[in-house]
């Protein structure tokens, strides 16, 4: 064997549901690995021409979010989150 290390890449085939699926909702655990492989996954649907698909995915998959958190907390709970979320990008877009 050789001294010389071996570049650390891997061709995957993957089919597009799935790469879409960890782009879209990636936390199916916890920690910077999950994070991380959700970023390469939008990156690899943005590079494979999946951006509009990737976008639309997204919002309805928003949707199926607000609607799950709806049903814990109730309106006037998602009504204060939405606020809450707000002033913290009022503060952000003060910031800069």
């Amino acid at each position: 064997m050789s001294d010389t290390p071996t570049p650390a890449t891997v061709d995957l085939e993957m089919p597009t549901w799935m790469l879409l699926q960890i782009a879209v909702c990636g936390k199916m655990g916890d920690g910077e690995l999950c994070e991380s492989m959700r970023l390469w996954a939008i990156r690899e649907c943005e590079g494979h021409g999946l951006k509009e698909v990737l976008s639309r995915n997204r919002a309805e998959h928003l949707v199926k979010m607000r609607k799950r958190i709806h049903n814990i907390v109730g309106s006037e709970g998602l009504a204060k989150m939405d606020g809450a979320i707000d002033d913290v990008m009022d503060k952000l877009k003060g910031a800069r």
